[in-house]
């Protein structure tokens, strides 16, 4: 699906800052759960709380629900809900799966909401738009005798006859242990101060023969500052901390990518990276070549030359209200060998892999070039005449388009442009 207006830009950028468009491509699913409901019970209403014994919190639970429509999937209103202890602390949680005018806009898209009842009312704790890609889930899960919400996708690629995935869950909850403040409670001490986010977050990569394992790092308060990107770890950290969560029940399912189906009945089990073997914790060496005066003394070549696309790009004024945050975004400049310097956001995010070396660089038969670093992360080059698919109402085909593309949590796409006789 094509999105080709300004107000996609917009809708994109609001959901990279609340977290994370998980837009991805097939790769996986959830794992499977007995006794679940299938689509055709898109709402699932809170329990009765009409009686006179009842707490004040669940009829402002059942009141809050009660009012709003019920989707069937594609349109605005109330996908799922569910009373839960999330603290364990006696005093429980109203969870909502809807979908409102932002998360319409954007199949596989819903908004997932966590309240608390207080004595002034509801307080929102928690709230997250989540795009699930092909296979992606949110799922219950239990950690400690707490209760948190997984969100989970995986991307599969296919280059030069290797197959290759990346995965990576979140999980969201609260690290208080009783009664914790939400981001959007107005009892916040202090601005920025809160006890619900995520609370691990954790990456794979792999393909045949090798596998990478990340897990962001935590702050002061035990939440994942996703800011700083991952920390590498080994095999055993990583399945260590997945380990730490058992799943309850898969809550929200997509098959394709756009569809959502929530509480499904039969989910099939995710992919696993295979167990490493004796190549993969001691490369093998080969006997050394001496590969003569000559040879030894000239650099590696990269695989395709992109010196005539050297130069500074800058970014079109539509990403500038997107992402400048109130700044002028960055200029992106490339060198002939691929590596770039500069980019980023104007509220201080600068891009993972600014200064390194790409891992592979191809061009497509339409002439186009894709410059990648990692599964995730990667910028394709336009050739004057060419414009990206999806903004093809903002880039002008005159001038060489540059779009960067990066898939963690959330999507970010920023594109840039250059005359070309700036360039080679």
């Amino acid at each position: 699906m094509k999105n080709t207006d300004r107000s996609f830009v917009r809708r994109t950028a609001l959901l990279l800052a609340l977290s994370l468009l998980f837009s991805l491509a097939a790769c996986g699913k959830a794992p499977a759960q007995d006794g679940g409901q299938g689509s055709d019970a898109p709402a699932e209403a809170v329990s009765d709380a009409s009686g006179p014994d009842t707490p004040a919190s669940m009829k402002f639970y059942k009141d809050k629900v009660d009012r709003m429509p019920v989707s069937d999937g594609s349109s605005q209103g109330l996908l799922y809900s569910e009373v839960l202890d999330f603290e364990a602390d006696g005093n429980p949680e109203l969870l909502i799966l809807s979908i409102d005018d932002f998360a319409k806009e954007t199949p596989g898209s819903f908004l997932m909401s966590i309240y608390r009842y207080e004595s002034h009312g509801m307080c929102c704790l928690m709230n997250y738009y989540i795009t699930l890609g092909a296979g992606g889930g949110l799922s219950l899960v239990e950690s400690g005798g707490r209760l948190y919400l997984e969100r989970y996708g995986c991307i599969r690629e296919e280059s030069q006859g290797v197959v290759g995935y990346m995965d990576n869950r979140a999980y969201y909850g609260s690290v208080a242990q009783k009664d914790g403040v939400g981001r959007f409670c107005d009892d916040a001490p202090n601005p920025g101060e809160y006890d619900w986010d995520a609370v691990d977050a954790l990456r794979r990569d792999w393909s045949e023969g090798h596998a990478a394992y990340f897990i962001q790092p935590h702050d002061e308060r035990g939440l994942t500052n996703g800011s700083s990107g991952y920390d590498a770890a080994t095999r055993e950290e990583y399945q260590d901390a997945q380990d730490r969560y058992t799943t309850r029940a898969v809550l929200a399912y997509s098959p394709d990518g756009e569809s959502i189906v929530i509480k499904p009945e039969d989910v099939p089990e995710r992919p696993e990276p295979p167990e490493p073997g004796p190549e993969e914790s001691q490369p093998a060496q080969s006997d050394p070549v001496d590969p003569g005066p000559a040879e030894s003394q000239q650099p590696e070549e990269p695989a395709l030359s992109l010196a005539q696309y050297a130069g500074t790009y800058q970014a079109y004024s539509d990403f500038v209200g997107a992402y400048g945050g109130g700044l002028p975004l960055p200029d992106l400049t490339v060198g002939g060998d691929g590596v770039f310097t500069g980019g980023g956001t104007g509220f201080g995010y600068r891009y993972e892999s600014t200064g390194a070396a790409p891992a592979s660089i191809e061009q497509n038969a339409d002439g186009t070039i894709v410059v990648r670093f990692s599964q995730n992360e990667y910028y394709t080059i336009f050739p004057v005449g060419q414009v990206p698919p999806n903004y093809a109402s903002i880039a002008n085909s005159e001038m060489v388009n540059l779009q960067y593309s990066y898939f963690d949590g959330g999507v970010m796409e920023i594109v840039y442009y250059a005359d070309p006789g700036s360039l080679g």
